[in-house]
Parts: structure tokens; C-alpha cells; sequence
């Protein structure tokens, strides 16, 4: 991609392959100072860092992984779970999580993507970088009113510029050392209550029926970007249109989202403000709302920590403590055809495998049915 004019090409131009020197380019043209080395980019601020790279797990992404600079002790994990469960049921993006590190620490991390695996416009990338950086920020803010300790503005810029380089460095401090259970067997840890209820599907699980979903193999990064549409934007028949000719026919249409059961599964599609489009899907596990949330927060987080589309947190209703994983992909400039496609492809499997993988680990058996 050119530089010159970055981000002002409005909706007349085809997809093309991305590179992290096409992010930085959109970063600087979002009026960011980034820096590079190798394959990896990363943007300061005053309380957290935004390190950004493209990675390839079910489709090439690209990744706005931020972390708060100061971590929190391990007594803080009740209120931290409670807090992280809350945002990840009211916010469609970004995602929070925490990891914690060999010595106990607890690092806040707060991550969007952007699919490439059928390349950007300039337009795409440009909107996407300043979206994701920006929703960066709001969440950072968000977290330090939680946790004032978390407040660094008082560290010298010299400090945090060293900071960013050594986070571009191959190991970053604050990588996952400890797993949920390990949390759960500290002293003085116990059950927490949430305390908000998500918007459920209602009216679409109502309609689901079963449909078998089998994976396509993860996109090749370094397939040839062949699509020559225009992205536009993306409408309720678009979905339905693409979940088509992903062999997912039996489904049920609302005003603004798309329910069926894939694989036993309940999902749902949804375009939201932003706009954003949200890949849903439920475990119904009905577990205790007090007894049982701290250990499946916990749960949840893990494997929003291992997988970079998913969003896992605790969903409260009626009849107990459900899960929710979720894929977002914001969608402000459109997409082509092939690009909601492969967006769809990928979250459905994202969605799946981490369904799969957290039920049977936390029951023994996994909820999904494979075809």
C-alpha cells in the first residue's frame, strides 16, 4: 500500500494483501508514534502499551494486544474477575483479560483483531488501526478508575519508552504462569456474584435448528489475495447469504441478527453499533450464580487469553451461570463477500473449538457434536 493519502480512499478500491508495515504506515497516519522491529509494532501511553502484530490461528490476524504497564497483586482477583466479567458482558469490544505471571502478578490485557487473511483496503486498515488504538484507550481509562493502583502517570517517559522496547522484545513480561485452578487455590479466594445480566438471544433460540458445521482448513497467510469486490456495507442478507454457501442454511432472521444451532451449538450473528458484526455462541450450563462464578471466570479467561477472536466471560440469567464466547470483527468500512466469508469461517470456528475445549475441560465432555 502506498502511503501517501493513507486512509483517505473511500470505498473505491479492492482489498490487497497487508503487512505490518502497512499497520504502522495506517498507525502514523492515524496520528500515533509507533515502533517497529521485525514483525512487531508497538504504541505508548500514559497507563498501558498497544503491542500489535499479524498472527495466523484460524485466519490471519491483525492483533492490538494492550497491557496495563503496573500489574495488580493476586488478593485483587475477586474484584478483578467481577470487573473483567462485567466489561466482557456489556461492551462488544474490546476484549479484557488477565494473565498471570511465575511470581503471582496479574497483567491486564485488553485485545481486538482485524481478519487479513483476504487483504484490507486502505480504508479498512486505516479505520480498524484507529478503532482498535482507541478502544485501547477507553478500556485503559476504564481500568485504572477500577484499580487507581494502576495509575502510572507519574513514571518518566524515558521509563515507559524502555518499557515498550523491552515489550518488542520475542518475551514480553506478563505471560501466563499460573492457571485458573492455581488462582482458586490461593487463601482467602471465594465465590463473587455478577452483578449484570447480558442481552440474551431470546427470540432467535427460540427458532434454532441443528446444522452440522465442519471447519474449513485455517487460511494459508500466504495465499494469493484474489478478491476485486468493493467492500460495502455489511446487511443482515449478507450474513445469510454467506452462512449459505458455508453449508448453514436452517436459520432464523431477526431486524438485526441471524440464529441457528451449529454442531449443537445455539449461535448468533448480529450486527451491532459501530457497526460491529458479533459471532455468538452459548454453553447453557446452568451452573450456580454464586457458588460457581469465580471458577468459571476464571475459566472463561483462560481461554480468552489463549485464543486471539475470543471473548469468554459469564453470562447470568434465570436459570443460572451460562457462557458466552464470542468472535467481533468491527465493521465500519464494509466488507466484500470474501471477506465476510472468511469472517464468519473463522469465528465459527473459533467459537467452536474454544467451546469445545473449555466443556471438556471443565466437565469432562465436550458440548460440541462433531459432524
Amino acid at each position: 500500500m502506498s502511503s501517501a493519502n493513507f486512509g483517505h480512499t473511500r470505498g473505491d478500491t479492492a482489498p490487497e494483501r497487508i503487512t505490518m508495515r502497512d499497520v504502522e504506515e495506517a498507525a502514523c497516519a492515524c496520528g500515533f508514534q509507533p515502533w517497529m522491529m521485525d514483525d512487531r509494532m508497538i504504541v505508548g501511553f500514559t497507563n498501558h502499551s498497544t503491542l500489535v502484530t499479524i498472527e495466523n490461528v484460524d485466519l490471519p490476524l491483525v492483533v492490538f494486544n494492550s497491557r496495563l504497564r503496573a500489574p495488580l497483586g493476586i488478593s485483587s482477583v475477586e474484584k478483578l474477575a467481577r470487573v473483567i466479567a462485567q466489561w466482557n458482558q456489556e461492551r462488544i469490544n474490546p476484549a479484557l483479560y488477565w494473565t498471570v505471571d511465575a511470581i503471582g502478578w496479574q497483567w491486564l490485557h485488553i485485545r481486538t483483531t482485524i481478519p487479513v487473511g483476504t487483504g484490507l483496503t486502505e480504508e479498512q486498515l486505516y479505520v480498524g488501526t484507529k478503532t482498535s488504538i482507541e478502544l485501547a484507550m477507553i478500556a485503559s481509562n476504564f481500568l485504572v478508575e477500577q484499580f487507581p493502583e494502576l495509575d502510572v502517570s507519574e513514571l518518566a517517559v524515558d521509563v515507559r519508552v524502555w518499557e515498550d522496547q523491552l515489550r518488542l522484545g520475542p518475551a514480553g513480561v506478563g505471560v501466563s504462569g499460573w492457571t485458573h485452578q492455581q488462582l482458586l487455590d490461593q487463601p482467602g479466594q471465594g465465590p463473587h456474584d455478577a452483578s449484570s445480566i447480558l442481552r440474551e438471544l431470546e427470540d432467535i433460540e427460540n427458532d434454532m435448528r441443528l446444522v452440522t458445521y465442519s471447519p474449513p482448513e485455517p487460511e494459508d497467510a500466504d495465499s494469493e489475495i484474489t478478491d476485486l469486490d468493493i467492500p460495502d456495507t455489511v446487511t443482515i442478507d449478507d450474513i445469510v447469504e454467506q452462512l449459505d454457501n458455508l453449508g448453514i442454511r436452517e436459520v432464523a432472521t431477526h431486524e438485526q441478527a441471524v440464529g441457528t444451532s451449529i454442531n449443537e451449538i445455539p449461535f448468533g450473528f448480529i450486527l451491532d453499533n459501530g457497526p460491529s458484526l458479533m459471532i455468538r455462541g452459548m454453553w447453557y450450563a446452568n451452573r450456580n450464580k454464586e457458588r460457581d462464578f469465580l471458577h468459571t471466570e476464571l475459566l472463561c479467561n483462560d481461554y480468552t487469553s489463549k485464543y486471539p477472536m475470543a471473548k469468554v466471560f459469564v453470562s447470568p440469567d434465570l436459570d443460572g451461570l451460562q457462557v458466552a464466547v464470542e468472535a467481533v470483527t468491527e465493521i465500519p468500512a464494509g466488507m466484500t463477500g470474501r471477506q465476510l466469508i472468511h469472517c464468519l469461517a473463522g469465528g465459527i470456528n473459533e467459537v467452536l473449538r474454544t467451546l469445545d475445549e473449555l466443556t471438556q475441560e471443565a466437565t469432562g465432555e465436550s458440548v460440541v457434536r462433531w459432524g
